[in-house]
């Protein structure tokens, strides 16, 4: 999936009370809002991905170990800039 792109699922809607499609909003892999096509209620997704990055950051390192070594420094330093573009996204369309 390509950089800030939309992809469409039927949910149910805590607004309207009912199942409709909704547009999912993503940034990279990560989704940053559905939108109820109905009601246009978005529910935002911020933070959605950190609770479970420690334990993809472990699943990487065990099937990996050598490639995680190598990159981790680099990649510790790349996240906040990476958080701050998915709150700047979720941002932008949110308001």
């Amino acid at each position: 999936m390509s950089r800030d792109e939309h992809e469409q699922a039927v949910m149910s809607c805590a607004t309207c009370r009912r199942e409709t499609v909704h547009s999912i909003s993503y940034a990279g892999r990560i989704i940053v809002n559905s939108r109820c096509t109905y009601c246009g209620k978005v529910t935002p997704f911020v933070g959605h991905s950190l609770p479970s990055k420690p334990e993809r950051i472990a699943h990487r390192a065990f099937r990996h170990p050598l490639r995680v070594a190598r990159s981790l420094p680099r990649d510790i330093a790349r996240q906040p800039g990476k958080l701050m573009h998915e709150v700047k996204v979720a941002f932008s369309r949110n308001h």
